[in-house]
């Protein structure tokens, strides 16, 4: 969700003419009931995992309605500066959050392909090299259809890994797909879109009036808070109390509404650099390791708690 966050940030530094005819444009879009502002593409491929020394293979799948959508899979690799091919411990699917591609989000999941882990990333309709433009609903099958695709693969755990707006979109499919995933992960993820419109617009005195039009212009048949009590596979959240792009409550939300087992651990730092941090990559991997040993049985027991 950044790149709509920063939009409104922008506004306080605007010549209130200016700051005026954007919050006058931003009330159209709002009226529109356009979801297409929670989405900030690029078509631009700043890097490959060629550059991260990762090898790495090109994946095209197709959504529900044809669209062709562009991907990269990470095979699971030995640790060092020489690394070979290694068997896996599962199969992580990567959803990145709203803004460019995952040229630039790949920097989040360098690091597991060397934990032991496939990894594979998907860009949405609109993003990278993916055909099409973005709106919600069919981003969601986007992701269906990435996850299906993986079901159908091999015969590993598959983890859903989102953050930001890839944790609302991971956390959703996550919930109401058959069979349910063996874990999920969000990082900093928005719990309902209404809630997070709403939010923005009261971070500007221009556009503090026009919450409620943000708050029912967004769909919210999408919301993740409203299926997250249908998740059949454990589920650790990452938030951070310095988190200014979406506020930690939303994570909250969805960590107190999950009935699975469930582990939260709360960090410190900017939205979504998360992984940055080494504790935060150990508790992850120590997630994986306690729930991964039996995927089916853990789907429905083990610990749960928080950790700070």
């Amino acid at each position: 969700m950044a790149s709509l966050f920063l939009n409104h940030r922008r506004l306080l530094h605007l010549p209130v003419k200016v700051a005026l005819r954007t919050a006058a444009a931003l009330l159209l879009l709002f009226v529109s009931g356009c979801s297409s502002l929670l989405f900030y593409p690029s078509s631009v491929m700043v890097s490959t995992p060629a550059n991260w020394q990762l090898a790495y293979e090109d994946v095209w799948l197709h959504s529900g309605d044809g669209t062709r959508l562009h991907g990269w899979w990470l095979p699971a690799q030995s640790p060092g500066e020489r690394p070979v091919p290694a068997a896996a411990k599962g199969t992580i699917y990567f959803l990145h959050g709203n803004a460019e591609n995952i040229s630039t989000h790949i920097a989040n999941v360098i690091w597991l392909p060397g934990a032991g882990y496939n990894v594979f990333l998907i860009d949405y309709r609109g993003y990278g090299r993916s055909e099409g433009e973005p709106d919600l609903g069919p981003v969601i099958e986007d992701v269906r259809s990435g996850y299906r695709w993986l079901q159908g693969q091999q015969e590993l755990p598959l983890i859903v890994l989102g953050q930001s707006l890839g944790g609302a979109l991971g956390g959703f499919v996550a919930a109401t797909e058959t069979p349910a995933p063996a874990a999920v992960v969000l990082d900093a993820p928005v719990a309902s879109y209404p809630r997070i419109a709403a939010e923005v617009a009261r971070r500007h005195w221009l556009t503090w009036p026009l919450a409620p039009l943000a708050a029912s212009a967004m769909p919210r048949q999408y919301n993740p808070d409203s299926v997250i009590d249908r998740l059949a596979a454990p589920l650790l959240i990452f938030r951070s109390d310095d988190d200014r792009v979406v506020p930690p409550s939303h994570a909250d939300t969805l960590f107190e509404r999950a009935t699975a087992p469930k582990v939260r651990i709360k960090t410190t730092g900017r939205h979504t650099a998360t992984f940055n941090d080494e504790a935060n990559r150990q508790g992850l991997l120590d997630f994986l390791d306690a729930h991964l040993g039996g995927a089916a049985k853990a789907s429905r027991q083990g610990a749960s708690g928080e950790r700070q």
